[in-house]
């Protein structure tokens, strides 16, 4: 118990980063992503269909932002891109194959 009350003060600010991210969203679960949802389109007086596409345009936006979190998190998680590297075709010095080196000339 004491090591749990000795955790909380640090990882409190870790855990909160995680609101409205892929992972935070996970954690809260649909429920409370809809209690959620519900409290802000009421709080700006939506009512019927302004209350529906407020409902259908916070989960629209959720899922825009987490597709876009994931997406830079494959980002990382891909191997870095070396340099690129040129075969001469060619015993000219003076021509490179191009396309895949940019066309470059030598």
């Amino acid at each position: 118990m004491r090591s749990a009350l000795f955790c909380l003060p640090i990882l409190a600010p870790l855990l909160s980063a995680c609101a409205g991210s892929p992972v935070g969203d996970a954690i809260a679960g649909p429920e409370k992503l809809a209690q959620q949802d519900d409290a802000y389109c009421r709080s700006i007086g939506a009512q019927g269909d302004a209350y529906t596409n407020c409902r259908m345009f916070m989960t629209h936006q959720r899922d825009q932002r987490h597709t876009a979190r994931l997406g830079m998190a494959m980002d990382a998680l891909s191997p870095p891109r070396g340099p690129q590297t040129c075969v001469i075709v060619n015993s000219d010095v003076n021509t490179a194959l191009s396309g895949a080196c940019g066309g470059t000339r030598w």
